[in-house]
């Protein structure tokens, strides 16, 4: 029997598909969304056959804590605007550090682990920030509270991370980039952060003060539902219009600019089952390169 999974809810209506190639290990994945791709609430991510509704529910389960860590990833990336500044995690916030798990967070563009507050085993290809400023310039990790420590510090800094242990305000970091630039120089500032506080609007307002954020968690921030599969649905956009488009037939060209549509929703293509971590993160960028979720709309056909 086949059943469409869709994209329910979000915390910030959309989402970025992850974890499609856990979940083809155990059922059958007949139509999938790219992992790396974002689509919208409503929208059809995956269409699966099994004949057990006990292991799609588990399967569910996997893509729902995969894709949330893809999309929250992607979401400060896209809300930074600079491809330069970059987006970790500490190894706290993925906790048992297995393949399946960076390659989730690489599809929201991760660029790297912070091994606080424990060194972790990472997956070769995977850049880990350098916390040992003794052998070389390495970033230093404090919480807010211990900044006075950095006067004390000796070494060669790359950077200084601060931990906050709420929601940052402009203000406050604003201070910490006074005090860490006037005892350590111009050096480059990052903030950790948890994810429950990460908006769109927190990380524009702070993103010219930084040069990149640390996420200390992660955590579910979408929801999927199940849907038996009756008829035929296609899944398309249009880059131009900023449109996506589901449909009970076949279509190929926009109705508004007749520029060719991009199939979202596709056979599923044992090549992109077996993608990296390193190509799921340039999957993940080409596509966050060509969408604008305030301002593409969604419509049926």
């Amino acid at each position: 029997m086949s059943y469409t999974l869709k994209l329910a809810y979000s915390r910030y209506g959309w989402g970025v598909v992850a974890g499609t190639w856990r979940v083809a290990r155990e059922v059958k994945v007949v139509y999938s969304v790219y992992d790396g791709a974002p689509v919208i609430v409503t929208e059809p991510v995956a269409v699966i056959d099994t004949e057990s509704l006990e292991k799609l529910a588990q399967v569910m389960w996997l893509l729902e804590q995969y894709s949330s860590y893809a999309t929250i990833l992607s979401l400060v990336k896209y809300a930074l605007g600079d491809e330069k500044k970059r987006v970790f995690v500490t190894s706290e916030a993925i906790g048992v550090i297995t393949e399946d798990n960076v390659k989730a967070c690489s599809a929201g563009g991760l660029d790297g682990v912070v091994p606080y507050p424990y060194k972790p085993q990472v997956e070769r290809g995977v850049p880990v920030v350098n916390l040992d400023i003794e052998s070389a310039p390495g970033y230093v990790y404090l919480e807010l509270e211990e900044l006075a420590r950095l006067k004390n510090i000796q070494g060669k800094i790359a950077g200084v991370i601060v931990e906050f242990p709420g929601k940052v305000t402009p203000d406050c970091l604003m201070h910490v980039r006074e005090f860490v630039h006037r005892h350590v120089g111009r050096t480059e500032l990052l903030v950790a952060v948890n994810h429950v506080v990460v908006t769109l609007e927190l990380i524009r307002k702070i993103r010219d003060l930084v040069s990149g954020v640390v996420l200390t968690s992660l955590g579910k921030v979408l929801k999927l539902k199940i849907v038996q599969r009756s008829r035929e649905e296609f899944l398309y956009r249009c880059d131009n219009c900023m449109i996506d488009i589901v449909s009970n037939v076949p279509l190929r060209k926009c109705p508004y600019c007749q520029n060719k549509l991009s199939e979202l929703l596709s056979e599923i293509d044992e090549r992109a089952l077996s993608r990296s971590a390193r190509e799921l993160k340039f999957v993940n960028i080409e596509f966050m390169s060509r969408f604008n979720p305030a301002r593409t709309r969604l419509e049926f056909r």
